[in-house]
Order: C-alpha cells, then sequence, then structure tokens
C-alpha cells in the first residue's frame, strides 16, 4: 500500500500536464491562420500607402508571425499612441485584419487581432518582417529629407530627385533608404520680382549647393562654403537671385540644389541628394495700351489683348464710372495670343471711360475706351398679335441665350472664315443670300408695343432680314448647334455656338434642317426662311451675342473680326 505522501506526489505529477494545457491555451495564440487557404495579404503601412503579397512563402512567413506569438497582458509601451499597419489576411471565405506595432527593437513588435487581444512577435519571426520594405518606417531617418522652398507666403516641398544616393541605419548596418514620394518629383513654386526665396531642410545637411538655371545658361550659383552662418543658409542661398531676375515675360527657371549629408559616427544615416525643381518667374498679367477709339458705338464690340496671364488665374475689366457697365471677363486663347472681348451694351452712353483690369481687389493694369454718340431710330408697333404673353417667352428666350453663350465652348470653331492669306481678319456671310436686311432694326428703340406690354420701353438687340418664305437661312459662320426650338415669341428657331462665348441666333424660321450638336460649315444651309414667331412679314429675325451682350450682326459680316 502506498504512502500518503506519495499518492500526493503522483497527484501534482498528473496535474503538471493539465498546467501546462491551461497555460499555452492562454498564452499562445490558438487562431493560427493557414498559408493553404491563403489567397492575398495586404500591408497598409501607417502612411498610408498599401502593398499586395500573392506568393506561397510570404503566405507561410505571415501565417508563422500569427501562430507563434503569444499573448500578453501589457505590453512594454504605449500603443495607443501609435498609427499601427494593418495587415489583412485574405482567404476565399473570410478575412483577418490585424493591427501590427511595429518596433526596430525585434523584442517589442506586437499586433492585435479583432477582438482586441495583444500578441507579441516571436523575436525571430519580427527580424524577419523588419527586413521587409513595407516596414522600413520604424527606422529614423530611412526616408530621404525633403527640401522646402518659399516664397510670397506659399511653400513647396521638393523630393530627392534620381540622382540620390541615401543611408540610414536598419539595426547594425546600414541599409538603403526610400525617397519620401516618388523619384523624379519636380515641384514648382512662383515668384515675382519682390518675393525672396528661402530654402529649408527636414534634415540640414552638411554641405549645400543652389544653382539656377534660364535654359542653359546658369544665371545663379551658391554653396555652404560661402558662409559662415549656418542657421540662415537656406535664406543666404538665394540672397541675390531676385537680382538676377529682370525678366519682362513670364520665365521658367531650373533650380538645382545639391546636398550632402557626411557619414559620422553619431549619425544614423548619410548621403547625397540631389532635388530638381521649377522656379516660375511671374510678371503681373497685363493689357495691351488701348487709346480712346472713337470709332466705338453702343452695341460694337472691340477686344483687348492680354500678356503674362497665369493658367486659372482670374482676371475682370471693371469700368471706373457705373454708366458703364461690362459682362463678367472672360479669357480666350488664339494660337499665342491672349485676349478678352469687350461689347458695348446698346445703354451705354457716350463718353470716355477708364477701365481697370483687376486682379482680386487689386488693380493691375488699366486702359481708357471711347464711346461715340450714337442715334437710333425710334418706332412703334400697330400689328396686335392678340396677347402680351409674349413678354414672359421673350424674357425666357433671352436668359436661355445668355446661358448659351456661358457654356459656349473654349475653341475657334469659326477660324474658316479668315479673309484673305495676310493678318487675322474673319468675315462672317449674310444668313440669306441676296436678301438685305434692316440695317436701322438693330438698336431701334420701340415706343409702343401692344404685343410686349412689360417690356416698354425695349431696344431691339437683332435685325431683321426680309426674304420670301422658304429661302435658304444659312450658318453665319462655322460652329456647332447650341440649341433648336420652338416657342411663340421666336417661331422656330435655331442657335450656332461659333466658341469663345459668341452665338448667333436665327428666329421665325419655317423649317429646320439641323438637330442639336451638329457641327455646320460658314455658309451651309441650317433651315428656311418664315414668319412662325413674333414677325409681321416672312425673313428671319437674326442676332449675335459675346459673352451676354448682343452685338450688331450686321458688323461681323460686313466688316469682319479683325485680331
Amino acid at each position: 500500500m502506498l504512502k500518503k505522501s506519495t499518492y500526493i506526489f503522483l497527484s501534482v505529477l498528473l496535474c503538471i500536464p493539465l498546467i501546462l494545457v491551461i497555460y499555452f491555451s492562454v498564452s499562445v495564440n490558438t487562431e493560427k491562420p493557414s498559408a493553404d487557404l491563403l489567397v492575398e495579404i495586404t500591408i497598409d503601412d501607417p502612411n498610408g500607402k498599401r502593398s499586395f503579397f500573392d506568393d506561397r512563402d510570404s503566405h507561410e512567413l505571415f501565417a508563422n508571425v500569427v501562430g507563434n506569438a503569444f499573448k500578453v497582458s501589457a505590453p512594454s509601451r504605449d500603443l495607443s499612441a501609435e498609427t499601427p499597419a494593418v495587415v489583412t489576411h485574405i482567404e476565399k471565405e473570410q478575412r483577418y485584419s490585424y493591427n501590427y506595432y511595429m518596433s526596430s527593437n525585434p523584442e517589442e513588435c506586437y499586433f492585435t487581432n479583432t477582438r482586441g487581444e495583444t500578441y507579441q512577435l516571436d523575436s525571430d519571426d519580427a527580424k524577419d518582417l523588419l527586413s521587409f520594405e513595407e516596414f522600413i518606417y520604424v527606422y529614423d531617418n530611412y526616408a530621404v529629407p525633403t527640401v522646402t522652398l518659399s516664397a510670397n507666403g506659399k511653400d513647396e516641398t521638393v523630393h530627392a530627385s534620381a540622382f540620390s544616393e541615401w543611408f540610414f541605419l536598419k539595426g547594425e548596418e546600414f541599409a538603403g533608404g526610400i525617397p519620401s514620394s516618388e523619384e523624379q518629383y519636380s515641384g514648382s513654386i512662383m515668384v515675382s520680382a519682390e518675393d525672396d526665396v528661402t530654402a529649408n531642410f527636414s534634415i540640414m545637411p552638411d554641405r549645400c549647393s543652389v544653382t539656377v538655371f534660364n535654359g542653359n545658361s546658369q544665371i545663379h550659383y551658391a554653396d555652404w562654403a560661402s558662409y559662415n552662418d549656418t542657421a540662415e543658409i537656406g535664406e543666404k542661398l538665394f540672397s541675390d537671385l531676385a537680382s538676377k531676375m529682370a525678366f519682362t515675360a513670364d520665365t521658367r527657371l531650373i533650380c538645382e540644389i545639391n546636398a550632402e549629408w557626411l557619414e559620422t559616427e553619431d549619425k544614423t544615416y548619410y548621403g547625397n541628394v540631389t532635388y530638381t525643381t521649377d522656379i516660375l518667374f511671374d510678371v503681373p498679367a497685363g493689357c495691351d495700351s488701348t487709346p480712346v477709339d472713337k470709332k466705338l458705338s453702343p452695341g460694337e464690340f472691340t477686344f483687348i489683348k492680354l500678356h503674362n496671364v497665369n493658367a486659372g488665374e482670374v482676371l475682370n475689366f471693371v469700368p471706373e464710372d457705373d454708366k458703364f457697365v461690362l459682362p463678367e471677363t472672360k479669357i480666350h486663347k488664339i494660337g499665342d495670343m491672349t485676349f478678352c472681348y469687350l461689347p458695348i451694351p446698346l445703354t451705354t452712353p457716350a463718353g470716355t471711360y477708364k477701365v481697370n483690369l483687376m486682379s482680386g481687389d487689386t488693380a493691375i493694369d488699366s486702359f481708357t475706351i471711347g464711346i461715340n454718340s450714337k442715334t437710333f431710330g425710334t418706332a412703334t408697333v400697330t400689328n396686335h398679335f392678340g396677347s402680351g404673353a409674349l413678354d414672359v417667352t421673350k424674357k425666357e428666350f433671352e436668359e436661355l441665350l445668355v446661358t448659351l453663350c456661358n457654356k459656349s465652348e473654349e475653341a475657334h470653331l469659326w477660324s474658316d472664315a479668315k479673309s484673305g492669306t495676310t493678318g487675322n481678319k474673319y468675315v462672317f456671310v449674310n444668313p440669306v443670300t441676296g436678301s438685305n436686311p434692316s440695317t436701322s432694326y438693330f438698336g431701334t428703340k420701340v415706343e409702343d408695343d401692344p404685343n410686349l406690354v412689360q417690356s416698354l420701353p425695349y431696344l431691339r438687340t437683332s435685325m431683321f432680314i426680309e426674304a420670301a418664305a422658304g429661302k435658304n437661312v444659312n450658318a453665319t459662320a462655322s460652329g456647332k448647334i447650341a440649341a433648336v426650338g420652338e416657342n411663340n415669341y421666336s417661331g422656330k428657331y435655331v442657335v450656332i455656338d461659333h466658341g469663345f462665348g459668341m452665338i448667333s441666333v436665327y428666329e421665325n424660321l419655317s423649317e429646320v434642317s439641323v438637330a442639336m450638336g451638329d457641327a455646320v460649315k460658314i455658309g451651309s444651309p441650317i433651315g428656311k426662311t418664315g414668319k412662325t414667331g413674333y414677325a409681321s412679314k416672312d425673313g428671319t429675325r437674326f442676332s449675335i451675342m459675346i459673352d451676354g451682350v448682343f452685338v450688331n450682326p450686321f458688323t461681323n459680316y460686313r466688316y469682319g473680326i479683325s485680331y
């Protein structure tokens, strides 16, 4: 018979396996993904970069990393203050996501699972992961430094070009670093003659030089050795650049910055880095000097050439006299020429007006323009069409035309109207061949019109071309059909977009032979004359609008447009 002490010993001995089972069940991660089931693994690092792994070796590694990890109740550091890398195991029917909190010390790498449990990575597994570029962010100064150029209160961060060698201490050895952005990235910064340029490095270099080129010509050079006070090196490298940029037109310069960080015992990084960026020397926008033009009359238009206009720059012509009202300025380009139309509203009083070219609230240039005194005829309407409802239709139609002007294509659709072999003169054609327009119609002040009771008095903004019903109505210039329709004021109508905010309008048509979106050539038929709208005679009502302002259509095909 066994002694009591022997029974106690045997009982304890038998409990040891149970204790070990309990220990491993609470300390070892029993959620061990199978590499056989994995389809893909993704890693989203703290900087937002995503990587994909679909090879067998990577699947086995990451499955073992999870399976070999040990649950811990208190990690050695506060993980809540860190942004993790998210590693997702994607299987055919489900996925597992883990938040990895990596450290350059393999003994301090952790992950948390979806239940919020924290596991410490096996140190050998951690070393394997730390060899991946996806976890390179845990090391200090692993990325090539950046340099920020500043001018006029604006900053542009410039990244390293392909001509860079950067090394950082990874573990106990130096490894090649990676740029903080795409290689050969070239930023740009805009400066004017009044701006000072400065440079600030994310890591101050030991040596540095700056070279600025205009084309193939070097216009500026400065190096670190030229100065003793390194605290202001970023400013001094560009200290006299402004005096070398006395350009009269916008100029693109190339700035090349070469920096070197020396290898020393107390540093965890070293290398040579080249940065290349554009310096855009900006001359303020302006307009060509325009003398007082005594030939302009209300209802006519001219154009103003602009220079040094930056892409996306918002400019506006603002008259100093409230009696001269201009539409919103719209900038157009034909070849190398930048210009704006200046349509003169019919209601503009005679006089000489100063117009400022505004950039925001600042006047950057100005010109004067003269408006002739022009007397338009007056008329009364005796034919009654039965209803004052034409008021509403007329107003809605004019609002539609303004909308179409605003939607006009930014293209020279009427370039084939060019006349002659020299100069830039474009002549439109009479919409109804062989029929003379009523040249006294445009601008006529209608004193009394029983059909447009709410519109009195009003100015006629079109001209009427009288012709027998059924004659071809032709496109006055090439363009695209912007609208086709019918109403009780216009009858059947067609609107052509000629580009650059110019449209032509044809009303009172008996037939329409084009459809919305059609491309039409100068002189091609678009319909036939008639008397389907507000008209007492057969023919067509013809008008031209520029930037939302009606202009004299007779001018376009009598004198043409010269640029």
